[in-house]
């Protein structure tokens, strides 16, 4: 068999934010989607129809501050599906601020033909702007994404 549906998708471009708000992080693109379940206009990914099962699923989110010195002092990530919370992770810095930093989770779940997933961030800063990573290139280090794979 096969591991189908499997997606990686992510956010395109550097998202500017409100400091210390948590914010919908942009899932506008697919690099892998096997079976079409991005849903850019919502930001999220769809368990197509007929595809429920056990997933592997994987977030990671940057989080920074936009001046270019070690102002990050609290970067959080959620998975929500089908609008209720279900995992998260943080890292604090607020004893020794950082200047970047991406959070991340992975697990195994039972999911239904039609659930959503949906990631939300929260970015805090002590000074300049706070942002969310994204991009297009693959040798851009600082993406923000959600992925997955049913497993057979």
């Amino acid at each position: 068999g096969t591991n189908t549906p499997a997606f990686l998708i992510k956010q395109t471009s550097v998202t500017s934010l409100a400091n210390a708000t948590r914010t919908k992080i942009n899932l506008d693109t697919s690099g892998i989607d096997t079976d079409s379940g991005l849903d850019a206009t919502n930001k999220r990914w769809i368990v197509p129809s007929g595809k429920g099962g056990t997933y592997y699923i994987g977030f990671e989110l940057n989080g920074a501050s936009g001046n270019g010195s070690s102002q990050l002092n609290f970067l959080a990530c959620s998975l929500k599906i089908n609008n209720t919370a279900y995992i998260g992770t943080n890292i604090d810095f607020r004893s020794n601020p950082a200047r970047e930093c991406k959070v991340n989770a992975n697990f195994i779940i039972a999911l239904s033909a039609g659930d959503y997933l949906e990631i939300f961030g929260n970015n805090y800063v002590v000074g300049g702007q706070a942002y969310f990573g994204g991009g297009n290139s693959n040798a851009e280090r600082n993406k923000s994404h959600l992925y997955g794979f049913r497993i057979i």
